[in-house]
């Protein structure tokens, strides 16, 4: 490992060689240095770069040219990961060496600090100021100031600012200083470091006053956040201390990135040649169309309230073909896709109206499906209600699938007649019918299940959704306005992580009940069913709930014409025989077909 020194200015040249040694010498490493040359037009070149010494050679130089400096400095830093880069940057914002310096900053795997040198040259005072306040990029700048003073490249001058707010501000200021050098572990005492303490209300003011008024080499400044090492870079510290009479070089310095950054760096860059990414105007209409129909509005209320009611009568008359019809209605698939853009883009307004919208949708059908629950009694509790009270694992994997699914589709227009399959997979509205209808016939243990059922295709949906439009190349853009933004939505990624695991549990413990009852209850039962049945029925659901503090075995049996005589009791036997104690069986029946008959979830 070497540090690497990238000129992009010639003017720059013997500076940027002369600091690039200091580095190099305090760190111990091997110094590389890499000049940018040419116009952008001149674009041609190899997209290799070729060094004029060996590689144990102190000081390597190499040439590339500007239009493939990007393709061959990065493909050496991933077979030579630097050290420490050094890069140079002239004042203004726009460019393509301006986008280069700016790239390389954000991405660099190491640590990197970015220099501006005064037009004019500096006053070589041989003394290295570091503002400093404790942060982590201030920390790492005022480790590389000692490591630099250390090799002989001056004193070392920490400074800190403390607001002047009272008559002890200057004794507080000294003892932080202290504090924070002590961390450090720099000798107070050594001849290489003067410490001193600005008071000021502002801290860009006394940095450019010190810059000012001492002989300076060097003024690192470090920054506690991307956005702060943004602003201190390409904002207004810099060209104040370059322009306002401080003829002094200005870096600013920037801590290697922490491995879940430069994973996630790795992920993005593999998903972008393997996965096929959103042009500009797809984005543009993906966020259009998910921006205008997640918000709570009449329309979606008029279409959930009417898709939980068909859901209702579909749950009541136990007709899979009514509950689909009511699937394809609901609407709360967009919202669920619109959170998972949000989260990707950390979009808060969007994520408020989704939140909002599904929310108060869930609401309403809710008290719709209490409502039905009221002429439900006279069908009672039906099939369809009892499937969607017990949800399992591979119902995770539905709704995390379906998550994927639709949102590959919207963002894909031709693919967008698909969307009505995947509504059908991951239904949202039959569940919260058959929470109120449920709750009205008194039968809280399908209710459990059913908002369970809920709460799981909300929770996989969002992040299959998230997932598959970060694949597709919808990210947060602007780096220092994206770092805030993700601070809220990484919290809320951290949540349905969470929940996620959370339902793993109970929908766990479903599957090791049917585990349980495949391997010793089920036996028995369907012996019983076939010993009163002539072997013509077929047990099609077991399923031990908790009622009242006790437990209750549901069976679900599907009979010939005629048959079934004693087969309650017979049950109630076998069940006995399993438990080693009675307990309460509660038996449905339905036609012997040659095949099982379903729904979905």
């Amino acid at each position: 490992m070497a540090v690497v020194a990238i000129v992009l200015d010639e003017v720059n040249r013997d500076e940027m060689e002369g600091w690039g040694k200091c580095v190099a010498a305090a760190l111990g490493k091997p110094l590389e240095v890499i000049h940018v040359v040419g116009a952008r037009q001149e674009g041609g070149g190899s997209s290799q770069l070729v060094f004029d010494g060996p590689e144990d050679a102190d000081c390597r130089v190499a040439e590339v040219s500007l239009g493939c400096a990007a393709v061959a400095i990065d493909a050496h830093f991933s077979s030579r990961r630097p050290e420490f880069l050094l890069v140079d940057r002239r004042g203004g914002r726009r460019g393509v060496r301006a986008n280069l310096a700016r790239a390389w900053f954000d991405n660099a795997p190491c640590d990197v600090v970015c220099l501006r040198f005064p037009e004019d040259g500096g006053r070589g005072g041989g003394r290295i100021l570091v503002p400093t306040s404790g942060g982590g990029h201030s920390r790492g700048a005022l480790r590389l100031g000692k490591e630099l003073a250390e090799a002989g490249a001056g004193v070392l001058v920490p400074l800190l600012v403390e607001p002047d707010l009272h008559d002890e501000a200057a004794e507080v200021g000294e003892r932080r200083l202290q504090s924070i050098l002590a961390r450090e572990g720099l000798d107070l005492g050594s001849e290489l470091m003067a410490p001193e303490v600005a008071l000021d209300d502002s801290p860009a003011a006394a940095i450019h006053a010190a810059a000012t008024d001492g002989d300076y080499d060097l003024v690192l400044v470090g920054a506690s956040d991307v956005g702060g090492v943004h602003r201190a870079l390409f904002g207004t510290l810099p060209d104040r201390l370059l322009a306002g009479g401080a003829k002094v070089a200005v870096g600013v310095f920037r801590r290697a990135l922490p491995l879940r950054q430069r994973l996630r760096q790795q992920v993005g860059r593999w998903l972008h040649v393997r996965v096929p990414q959103l042009d500009r105007e797809s984005r543009v209409a993906l966020f259009a169309n998910l921006e205008s129909n997640a918000r709570w509005s009449f329309d979606f209320m008029a279409l959930i309230c009417l898709a939980t009611a068909l859901a209702g009568l579909g749950l009541m008359l136990d007709s899979a073909a009514v509950v689909i019809g009511a699937m394809l209605v609901a609407p709360l698939m967009t919202p669920l896709l619109g959170a998972g853009l949000a989260l990707v883009q950390g979009n808060l307004p969007l994520m408020r109206d989704c939140a909002r919208a599904i929310l108060y949708g869930f609401l309403a059908a809710l008290v719709i499906g209490v409502l039905l629950g009221v002429f439900g009694r006279l069908y009672g509790l039906t099939q369809q209600m009892r499937i969607r009270g017990a949800p399992d694992v591979p119902d995770m994997a539905v709704a995390l699938l379906s998550g994927v699914a639709a949102a590959h589709c919207i963002a894909r227009p031709r693919l967008s007649s698909a969307l009505a399959g995947v509504a059908i997979a991951a239904a949202l509205v039959p569940p919260i019918a058959t929470v109120g209808i449920t709750l009205a016939l008194g039968e809280p243990g399908v209710a459990r299940g059913a908002a369970l059922l809920f709460g799981t295709n909300v929770v996989f949906v969002v992040l299959g959704a998230a997932g598959c439009f970060y694949a597709a190349g919808v990210r947060a853009r602007r780096p220092g306005r994206a770092q805030r933004r993700r601070v809220w939505s990484q919290r809320v990624m951290l949540v349905l992580i969470g929940a996620a695991a959370a339902l793993v549990i109970p929908l766990g413990s479903v599957l090791l009940d049917k585990v349980a009852g495949s391997h010793g209850l089920r036996p028995r039962l369907s012996s019983a069913v076939a010993d009163a049945t002539g072997g013509r029925g077929e047990v099609v659901r077991v399923a031990v709930r908790e009622r009242g503090g006790a437990e209750v075995l549901e069976v679900d049996v599907s009979l010939p014409a005629g048959g079934g005589d004693g087969l309650g009791e017979a049950l109630a036997k076998a069940a006995e025989g399993y438990f080693g104690r009675p307990v309460e069986v509660r038996l449905w029946t339905r036609p012997f077909v040659s095949h099982r008959a379903g729904g979905d979830r």
